[in-house]
């Protein structure tokens, strides 16, 4: 068997540098994100710019519509900015080239920092 055949590929996560305090101590435990790769139980936590700022454990990850994300999120007890859905569309639309919709479907990551 190859080497490389044996090896999975790493996992990061970017945040904007402003969060990353925000994750370290603990006070956003979720994110919202669309078309997102699988994750393993522990991942990489990047800022914009690709460097590695921590890492974090994946606690639970679940694919809902974009309207009910924030909802499910205060259901399981995370921490996330609280955000209308209008506002959270409009943020969504920045980082994405697809267009997003209340009724996109999107994957909701609960994580807690470990590093």
């Amino acid at each position: 068997m190859n080497a490389q055949t044996n090896t999975q590929k790493r996992i990061d996560l970017a945040f904007d540098q402003s969060l990353i305090h925000d994750i370290r101590d603990g006070s956003k435990t979720a994110t919202i994100r669309y078309d997102l790769e699988p994750l393993r139980n522990f991942f990489i936590i990047t800022n914009q710019d690709q460097i590695q700022k921590g890492a974090a454990k994946l606690e639970c990850r679940f694919e809902c519509q974009l309207r009910n994300a924030t909802k499910l999120i205060d259901y399981h007890g995370a921490d996330y900015p609280n955000i209308d859905n209008t506002s959270l569309v409009k943020q969504m639309n920045k980082f994405y080239q697809t267009k997003i919709t209340p009724s996109t479907p999107v994957e909701v990551i609960i994580f807690e920092a470990v590093l």
